[in-house]
C-alpha cells in the first residue's frame, strides 16, 4: 500500500518554482498551483488514504441501488437493468481496495495464528513432552525394563529437543517479521 502525505501537496511556491507543470506563463502556472495544489491535497490524499473506508460506504450504497433497482416494476425497464450493472460493476470494483486491507489483516492473523502462537506453544508442549518421556522412562525402570528400553526413551528426548529448536529458531523470526510489516504499513496508512 502506497501511502501519500499530506505535505506533498501544500508546496505552492516549489510547485511554482520547479514548473510542475511544465507550461511557460508564469501567470498561468501561479493559478495552477494555487488551485490545484488544495485540489490534489483533498482529491489524492484525503480520498486515496481513506480509499478502504469510502469503498465500504459506497458498496453499502450501491447494494441500496440494487435492492431498489430490481423491484418488479422497476426490471422490466431496459435503463433500470443497465443502472442494476452499472451498480454491480461498482460493486466489483470496489471490492478490491476492501480485499486489498483484508489481505493486511488475513497477513496478521496469519502471523500471530501459524507462527508466533505455535513458537510461545511448542517449547511448552516439549518440555510436557520431555517430563512424560522421563516419567515413562522411570515407570519403564521400575517396571525392571531391559536397559535397551531406557536408552531408547533418551534417545527419544533427544530427539524432541533437537526438533523444537530448529522450529523455534525458524518461525518466530518469520511471524515477527509478518508482523512487524504489517504493522509498519498500518502505522502509515492510519499515520501514528
Amino acid at each position: 500500500m502506497v501511502v501519500i502525505h499530506k505535505y506533498y501537496f501544500t508546496n505552492v511556491k516549489r510547485c511554482i518554482k520547479e514548473n510542475w507543470f511544465e507550461i511557460d506563463s508564469s501567470l498561468a502556472l501561479q493559478i495552477l498551483c494555487h488551485f490545484s495544489l488544495p485540489f490534489n491535497y483533498l482529491a489524492i490524499y484525503t480520498l486515496y488514504n481513506n480509499c478502504v473506508h469510502l469503498s465500504a460506504f459506497c458498496i453499502v450504497i450501491n447494494f441500496f441501488h440494487i435492492y431498489v433497482l430490481t423491484r418488479k416494476s422497476l426490471r422490466t425497464h431496459p435503463i433500470y437493468i443497465i443502472l442494476t450493472a452499472i451498480a454491480v460493476a461498482d460493486i466489483v470494483s470496489l471490492s478490491y481496495d476492501i480485499h486489498v486491507e483484508i489481505v493486511e489483516i488475513n497477513k496478521t492473523i496469519d502471523a500471530l495464528i501459524s507462527k508466533i502462537i505455535p513458537c510461545i506453544l511448542f517449547p511448552i508442549v516439549t518440555i510436557l513432552l520431555v517430563k512424560e518421556l522421563r516419567r515413562a522412562k522411570e515407570h519403564m525402570r521400575r517396571m525392571s525394563q531391559s536397559k535397551n528400553a531406557a536408552n531408547d526413551s533418551k534417545s527419544h528426548t533427544r530427539l524432541v529437543l533437537f526438533l523444537t529448536l530448529p522450529f523455534f529458531l525458524a518461525e518466530l523470526p518469520l511471524g515477527v517479521i509478518f508482523i512487524v510489516g504489517t504493522a509498519n504499513k498500518m502505522k502509515e496508512a492510519i499515520g501514528f
